[in-house]
């Protein structure tokens, strides 16, 4: 299976060398980077609204005895 890629960006002949699969790999590493950021953010905002809702509401307080 020599010359055989499994994705086409990873073959040099097709995108221009190994400077071109170079290129791709640093864009998707980019764009996974940008993604795992976007969730985080998300998940943080969705957090920290659940945690005002709950705080305004008065559930959580524990009932002093």
């Amino acid at each position: 299976m020599v010359g055989f890629y499994c994705y086409p960006f990873f073959n040099p002949a097709a995108v221009g060398g190994y400077g071109g699969v170079a290129l791709y790999c640093v864009a998707l590493l980019a764009a996974f980077v940008v993604l795992a950021t976007a969730i985080r953010a998300l998940g943080n905002a969705l957090g920290r609204r659940q945690r005002e809702r709950t705080e305004r509401s008065g559930a959580g307080e524990q009932i002093s005895r």
